[in-house]
């Protein structure tokens, strides 16, 4: 039984009897950066920008005429959009490949053992900052706390590989992290196609 091993993600403890599916989250990533974010921050760059520009033009500021700053608001917000663009078409990719790699698992997948290397805890750092900032301190507050994992395996063809995995693991936080050696379980596909369970 699956349980018998180190699961990454402990919904899949009787993966093997078939009573849990294979989730494309677990082949898309756990705590990969959401591009889709990066959209917004481009756009209210823009917005922003584009108002200071403007403000300082109808202030009778004597830095930039007002051809320039609108020429200078023109490239602002092109240029935001290429990015939050280029940030889409990133994000885009990378689902694609993702699902190629899950389609691949689902219909080739193959359970075998695989070994722990080494699990590590991390945390995201998350603060307040308070409304006299810097005056007074900022606080830390708990972030979101992860595991990531190295693991290798021996495929069918007796070739030695590696991955690397990462998932959100609050129930981690009391407890020591799997020792380097321990058994994990492997969906394997291809050479370049496996994931943790």
């Amino acid at each position: 039984m699956v349980s018998d091993f180190f699961l990454l993600n402990p919904r899949y403890e009787n993966y093997d009897l078939g009573m849990y599916a294979l989730e494309f989250q677990t082949v898309y990533g756990d705590t990969h950066a959401r591009l889709g974010s990066a959209t917004g921050r481009a756009i209210l760059f823009s917005v922003l920008m584009t108002f200071v520009l403007k403000l300082g033009s109808l202030r009778g500021g004597q830095l930039f005429t007002p051809e320039v700053v609108d020429q200078l608001i023109k490239i602002v917000i092109v240029g935001a959009f290429a990015l939050a663009i280029g940030g889409e078409a990133i994000a885009l990719f990378h689902t694609v490949q993702a699902n190629r790699r899950y389609q691949k698992l689902i219909k080739n997948g193959k359970l075998l053992t695989g070994q722990l290397i080494k699990a590590e805890a991390k945390e995201t750092e998350v603060y307040h900052y308070p409304r006299f900032y810097p005056l007074v301190p900022k606080v830390q507050l708990s972030g979101t706390y992860f595991i990531e994992v190295r693991y290798q395996l021996i495929s069918p063809d007796q070739l030695k590989l590696y991955g690397t995995q990462t998932m959100t693991r609050e129930d981690f936080r009391d407890k020591p992290m799997p020792v380097a050696g321990t058994p994990v379980r492997v969906l394997y596909a291809d050479e370049t196609t496996h994931i943790m369970l």
